[in-house]
């Protein structure tokens, strides 16, 4: 069973974010909550029961978007044991968003 849940992004950030040439942005997770679906409320426990879909939220800091308002960055996603061993890896996935704000 798998009995932690461990978001280990590695957020790695897009030519967009480079500051200079060979050198790039960090990019940090904050704000990592379990919620109730995508844009739901967040989870004041972490009990699941079989069957139930377990989302992660969290905000992303240090992006930058280009010229036409997108932004790059590349993410994956681990499921770990008690023991801190990997038992689901998911990724890497490259993702390019909208920033209209």
């Amino acid at each position: 069973m798998w009995t932690t849940l461990a978001l280990a992004a590695f957020l790695a950030a897009a030519p967009g974010q480079a500051q200079s040439p060979g050198q790039t942005q960090a990019l940090k997770l904050t704000n990592i909550r379990a919620t109730y679906g995508i844009l739901g409320a967040e989870r004041k426990d972490t009990k699941i029961l079989p069957g139930d879909i377990y989302c992660i939220s969290f905000d992303i800091e240090g992006l930058k978007a280009n010229e036409e308002d997108r932004a790059s960055y590349r993410l994956t996603l681990q499921v770990t044991n008690k023991a801190g061993k990997v038992v689901y890896t998911f990724g890497p996935v490259d993702q390019e968003v909208y920033l209209s704000l």
